[in-house]
């Protein structure tokens, strides 16, 4: 392997070991890092396919948590608004692409660590507005997280609950996703090979993740990666 295949399997086994522990990660941690290594088109199809990944291997034992009543309002919304980020996608450019997933990742990232706690919802209404957020920041970026994550802060979910809906959530959106880049052209040799490099390294990161899921204390560990993903954001508008 050459210094960016091998780049692109220690990230997605990175991303995929967070995603395993946390319930969510893989666009948020694998995209604006792989962009600084290859294109947007490629990161974007590498990072849903393994959410896909760590989505089928984790959700059969977690099935139960799923906050359904939520869950199918944000699948439905966000199904009708990915192909529009999809669009955005195939017709953007590469500097804007990285400057959206920068300021999306510090708007995303600055909220938690501030927890400012004001907004809260008692009913499933608002999932109709964040999941259709949720799927255009899916087929534009592969970044359908940050709308999904802060509603749950909204409905006040648990951490097993919110760990479990939002694997239910991606396992729809990221077959949409992936079946889309497929549609779009975006399954290249080159996005294949280095799903097929990655993949044994991503199951060994889903591993590892279900064991840190159960011994290590979420709220330090989700802190740091928060302070992480900050400093990504600040890398990739350095970058433009």
């Amino acid at each position: 392997m050459d210094f960016y295949q091998v780049a692109v399997v220690v990230v997605l086994f990175f991303a995929t070991l967070i995603a395993s522990t946390f319930g969510f990660g893989v666009g948020l941690i694998a995209i604006p890092i792989l962009a600084l290594f290859v294109d947007i088109r490629t990161a974007t199809p590498l990072a849903a396919m393994a959410a896909l990944t760590v989505s089928l291997v984790i959700l059969p034992k977690q099935w139960r948590e799923i906050k359904f009543q939520s869950a199918w309002r944000l699948i439905v919304a966000s199904c009708i608004c990915t192909p529009f980020g999809l669009l955005f996608l195939k017709s953007a450019q590469d500097n804007l692409s990285k400057l959206i997933l920068a300021g999306i990742i510090m708007l995303f990232s600055g909220y938690y660590l501030l927890k400012p706690g004001i907004i809260r919802f008692k009913t499933d209404r608002g999932a109709w507005f964040f999941g259709a957020m949720a799927g255009f920041l899916g087929g534009a970026s592969a970044l359908p997280a940050p709308p999904v994550l802060i509603y749950g802060v909204f409905r006040q979910w648990p951490p097993g609950s919110m760990r479990t809906t939002l694997l239910g959530f991606f396992l729809p959106i990221s077959l949409i996703l992936v079946a889309s880049h497929w549609a779009g052209g975006l399954w290249t040799s080159s996005v294949l090979v280095l799903y097929g490099l990655s993949l044994p390294v991503i199951l060994v990161g889903i591993f590892m993740g279900n064991y840190l899921n159960r011994t290590i204390p979420k709220e330090k560990f989700t802190k740091a990666i928060y302070f992480l993903l900050l400093m990504i954001g600040l890398i990739l508008f350095a970058q433009e």
